[in-house]
């Protein structure tokens, strides 16, 4: 757990814009776990950050050499950010490619910004679809991520949904 409790605090470095001595000062806080899913919060009082984390139940191919995979959904209330959803897919995803996100019938394309440090994770396009996805979380079962490598290995993540309306619900009152 002190593997992906490192990487949640890298992966937070970018997305909470803390300093390196902020952050040593700092270690995410577990508020609960929710079946596949689990909720954090990080710092405190107006610069905290608030997320659930969940892991693939499958990754196709198997064997294929990749780091930590995950999706992070995260409320930064200081900059009025709710429901930001991220896919970490434990590589570097091949330049212009697309990110397939798909629950149920609801199909999203994430992107991929073409910037040293942002390769290896994939975004939502605006706080439209972060809102959209999230609502589709918590009305699903599954969620299936589709990526490139910049090697060209395609990848397909799936990911239980359960317990992500109570992760979710944890972390909105935590970060209200």
């Amino acid at each position: 757990m002190s593997i992906l409790r490192n990487l949640l605090l890298s992966a937070f470095v970018v997305l909470a814009g803390l300093s390196n001595a902020a952050l040593a000062e700092t270690k995410p806080k577990q508020i609960g776990s929710f079946n596949d899913w689990s909720a954090f919060v990080l710092g405190e009082g107006k610069s905290k950050t608030c997320y659930i984390v969940g892991r693939p139940k499958s990754s196709v191919p198997k064997g294929a050499k990749r780091g930590d995979v995950y999706i992070l959904v995260s409320h930064r209330p200081a900059e009025k950010v709710r429901n930001e959803v991220s896919i970490n897919p434990g590589y570097v995803y091949k330049k212009d490619g697309k990110v397939d996100v798909a629950i149920g019938d609801a199909k999203y394309e994430f992107v991929v910004f073409d910037k040293p440090g942002y390769l290896d994770s994939a975004w939502a396009p605006n706080p439209t679809t972060d809102t959209a996805v999230t609502e589709a979380m918590s009305k699903g079962s599954q969620l299936v991520v589709k990526g490139v490598s910049s090697h060209g290995t395609q990848t397909t993540d799936t990911y239980s949904l359960s317990g992500v309306t109570a992760a979710l619900k944890a972390i909105g009152d935590a970060c209200k």
